[in-house]
């Protein structure tokens, strides 16, 4: 087998990349597209709820004053609620209401990931085939095992 040698260069071009498709695949337009903050608390919501800014801000590495505005939208697009914690009462947990849940499942996040990864591909003068596609997916979803199962939000140095 044959290993690419990669340097931090080659990992940020890498990050680019995956970035830019997994807003394609999220989004129809690139003035719809959310940010990557968008896009890593709105997963968050959905993954977790019911769930609090905090917690959020913890398992995404985003700042909680951005995870604050962020649900803020969220909240004012109805694609999340503001529930009081019944065994908290201090804490304001939020909650993925179902007909949200319906609607992000069915109008965004649903891009077939094998249509939007023929586009990038040929968008960058690498057309492929329906092999080559699965097989590119095969791969990433063996990276996201191996490091997504190790990654842990950093905080930044100031």
């Amino acid at each position: 087998m044959y290993y690419l040698a990669v340097d931090a260069g080659g990992l940020y071009k890498l990050a680019r990349a995956l970035r830019e498709l997994a807003l394609d695949v999220t989004s129809d337009t690139a003035e719809g597209r959310p940010s990557a903050a968008e896009t890593l608390v709105a997963a968050d919501v959905f993954e977790h709820s019911p769930t609090t800014v905090s917690e959020i801000a913890a398992r995404t590495g985003v700042v909680q004053s951005q995870v604050s505005k962020i649900i803020a939208e969220l909240c004012d697009a109805g694609v999340t609620t503001r529930e009081r914690d019944p065994l908290d009462g201090r804490k304001t947990l939020l909650v993925v209401p179902s007909a949200a849940r319906k609607a992000f499942g069915t109008d965004r996040g649903q891009r077939d990931i094998r249509e939007a990864l023929r586009g990038y591909l040929a968008e960058h003068g690498q057309p492929s085939g329906p092999d080559d596609v699965d097989q590119l997916i095969a791969l990433l979803a063996e990276l996201g095992e191996r490091l997504g199962a190790a990654a842990r939000p950093r905080k930044r140095s100031r």
